[in-house]
């Protein structure tokens, strides 16, 4: 079964756009620490208004557009 999910893994995200494996790999880490996050401006704002009982942070990514998350406690 790990070999099967490595495998689709390595598959998709050889498929992918540098930003779609960014923003990929990033939810996948994300829902199992119960946490949002964020690439961009729209969702960042959708993602902060939600962040009501957690802790918001935002960055700048590496090519310039705006990052953020919201932990859940």
């Amino acid at each position: 079964m790990k070999l099967l999910f490595t495998l689709a893994m390595t598959i998709t995200l050889t498929a992918c756009s540098h930003t779609a494996k960014r923003e990929l790999v990033g939810s996948l880490v994300a829902g199992a620490a119960d946490t949002k996050v964020g690439y961009n401006a729209q969702q960042c704002t959708t993602i902060e208004m939600r962040c009501v009982e957690g802790d918001y942070q935002q960055w700048q990514t590496s090519d310039g557009t705006e990052g953020c998350s919201c932990k859940r406690y």
